[in-house]
């Protein structure tokens, strides 16, 4: 289950884009403080055609997340 007004947030935007990994990167932080877990699934689902753009959203997403 996602925060409330999180996928609004979102969408929201003026850059869903940035918005989205942005919004990704501080929920997995803040996932990763609680005691237990050691790690966040970034996965989802692309869009038809949208595969390479969406590889790319999760890759930059876990770049920020990399210490």
């Amino acid at each position: 289950m996602l925060p409330d007004g999180y996928l609004d947030r979102i969408l929201g935007s003026s850059d869903p884009r940035e918005e989205g990994i942005r919004a990704a990167v501080e929920l997995s932080l803040e996932l990763l403080e609680i005691e237990g877990v050691a790690g966040v699934n970034l996965s989802g689902g692309a869009g038809h055609g949208r595969e390479a753009e969406f590889a790319t959203a999760l890759a930059e997403t876990a770049q920020r997340l990399a210490p």
